[in-house]
């Protein structure tokens, strides 16, 4: 054979021994393939928390909050804020003011005015009153002079009326005497002349004192209701005054204007700090509050307990929070056990762990909140102890056996 032909055969036989051994790698089924390049890396989803036996602690994650959580401090929507008198981490008493709207200002004023119109007619009633109240007593003190005075005059002149009249009939006593005597003639003629004018005289002062004491009680009458019809008009011009004078509508406008004054006041719900200002001078307040601050001296922990988990829990029992950001270990209290199941909020950043838990919130409350106050919405590590409660459990169950 010649040389040239065998070297062409051996070229063919080595040239479709590499096209089968591509052929073969490139046909060869994918899972051949994956687990030769690499090595495994099956991810087995964990399975959901079982129910534990005898359980030490419950471990969960959490979040720092204020004692009553973040509060919102909002005002109308749609006003502008006038002033704000606070800044963002400033500690505020409960009541103090924090900001005030647009139309503070105004409604401001129109309380000047209407306490200064309210002070005026206070002022007026007081003067109408003393002035009243003078007419009154003198009106009164008239009634009594004719009731007392005038009646004691009465008295006078009727004890003047008996006298009188027994003057008149003494005299006349002495007269007919006198006339006996002088038809026997043992009496003269100017005796007897004397006794008959002492009777004529004695009889005019009695007519004179009926006569007047007819006129005292006529005028008595007279005056007595002169004066009390005096008496009665002070009385009724006082009344008239006060009505005249609108003290208690007054009063109701400035509390109205009051009222609505306060609305334009934000005044701080509790004691705490300021933990965010969204709205400024100037701008006008939209669905989101002008402000949040929070009860910052009583932090809570807020844990978010196994739905599987809860039944261990009990209020009074120990809790210890910690985090890479806290400078130490904080402890606390179980105060609260919810009775509501949710979806978790703090998401752990293990990809392995649920995102897609069932939990019962469990509100702590720290015993220094003077670290915890610095980061609301902290995300923590929460360990419960359970012990004593899952003692108090046994107890229990025991107790109830039947004997």
């Amino acid at each position: 054979m010649p040389q040239w032909r065998s070297k062409y055969t051996i070229g063919l036989v080595v040239g479709f021994l590499v096209l089968g051994g591509l052929g073969s790698a490139f046909l060869k089924p994918p899972f051949l393939f994956s687990s030769a390049a690499s090595p495994s890396t099956t991810f087995t989803p964990p399975a959901r928390r079982a129910p534990a036996g005898d359980r030490k602690t419950v471990q969960c994650l959490g979040r720092l909050e204020p004692g009553r959580g973040v509060v919102n401090v909002s005002a109308g929507e749609g006003t502008r804020i006038d002033k704000l008198l606070i800044v963002e981490g400033q500690l505020v008493k409960e009541g103090d003011l924090l900001a005030t709207t647009e139309a503070h200002p105004e409604l401001a004023a129109e309380k000047k005015h209407a306490e200064s119109q309210l002070k005026e007619a206070r002022e007026q009633l007081e003067a109408e009153t003393r002035r009243g109240k003078s007419l009154i007593e003198e009106a009164d003190l008239a009634v009594r002079r004719v009731k007392e005075v005038v009646c004691h005059e009465i008295l006078a002149q009727k004890a003047t009326v008996r006298l009188n009249e027994a003057q008149l009939e003494e005299a006349r006593r002495d007269f007919a005497r006198s006339k006996t005597l002088r038809n026997t003639s043992s009496a003269s003629r100017e005796e007897y002349d004397r006794y008959e004018i002492a009777v004529s005289r004695m009889t005019q002062q009695l007519d004179v004192g009926k006569a007047n004491l007819a006129r005292l009680q006529a005028d008595q009458g007279v005056a007595l209701l002169e004066t009390e019809t005096r008496l009665a008009t002070a009385r009724a011009n006082l009344l008239k005054a006060e009505r005249a004078i609108q003290i208690d509508s007054l009063d109701k406008r400035v509390a109205l204007i009051d009222a609505r004054l306060e609305r334009t006041q934000l005044r701080a719900p509790v004691t705490g700090h300021v933990l965010r200002i969204f709205t400024y001078p100037g701008e006008r307040i939209a669905s989101k509050p002008v402000l949040q601050m929070g009860e910052t001296g009583k932090m809570m922990a807020v844990a978010e307990v196994y739905e599987t988990d809860i039944r261990f829990l009990r209020a009074g029992q120990r809790a210890t929070v910690t985090s890479p950001a806290l400078a130490q270990e904080l402890t606390g209290t179980v105060e609260i056990v919810g009775q509501r199941i949710y979806k978790n909020d703090v998401l752990n950043v293990d990809p392995r762990a649920e995102t897609d838990s069932r939990v019962v919130e469990v509100r702590i409350r720290l015993d220094d909140s003077s670290l915890a106050r610095h980061f609301v919405y902290l995300q923590v590590d929460i360990v419960i102890d359970v012990a004593a409660a899952q003692t108090a459990m046994v107890v229990d169950k025991r107790r109830a056996l039947p004997r």
